[in-house]
């Protein structure tokens, strides 16, 4: 049920409806390939990301990806202009 993937670079990783990723909270980019998550850190609340969104989180929280249905995500660290916002 929970997969803690290393995150040093951008990973595709295919969820099936319900499936949960426990992830070390850090800055990522968390984009949706296919489907639709859930995300919560915790601390600012939640997001619902859809296939073609994506979002950046930095966070000490540990994150929480859940697929509402089949979905497809890609998980890495940011771009470095996203540091600069």
């Amino acid at each position: 049920m929970f997969k803690r993937p290393a995150l040093y670079r951008p990973q595709r990783i295919e969820m099936t409806e319900n499936q949960v990723l426990a992830l070390k909270g850090h800055r990522l980019e968390i984009a949706c390939l296919a489907g639709q998550v859930w995300i919560t850190d915790g601390v600012r609340g939640d997001r619902v990301v859809q296939c073609g969104q994506q979002t950046t989180l930095c966070s000490k929280s540990k994150i929480c990806v859940q697929a509402f249905t089949n979905s497809v995500v890609r998980i890495g660290p940011p771009a470095p202009a996203a540091y600069a916002a």
